[in-house]
């Protein structure tokens, strides 16, 4: 919603501009009333960062969470993995051995 507002508050100021009403157009530009574009943007810009905090703190607990099983499943998948080589390679070296 504030990308919206500071989008449609961008088009209002670049009409101003194209019409020659410089005035209006910097006073919308830099004031820091409501429905100005640094009042708009600083609402986006604050958004943002809400939303960059909350994505960061999802991320912290999926890795928490994450970081305690991460070493039982590579011993486990490590071990599985390493069996099913081993068993490969001695398919493999039974079928060359039957061959001579």
């Amino acid at each position: 919603m504030a990308y919206q507002d500071y989008r449609q508050i961008h088009t209002e100021l670049q009409t101003q501009i194209d019409g020659g009403d410089l005035d209006s157009a910097t006073l919308l530009n830099t004031s820091r009333e409501a429905a100005t574009s640094e009042e708009a943007f600083g609402r986006f810009q604050e958004a943002i960062e809400t939303l960059r905090s909350i994505n960061q703190q999802v991320f912290d607990d999926i890795w928490a969470n994450q970081k305690e099983a991460l070493p039982r499943n590579q011993l486990l998948y490590g071990l599985i993995s390493y069996g099913v080589l081993v068993l490969l390679v001695v398919a493999g070296l039974y079928h060359r051995y039957r061959e001579l």
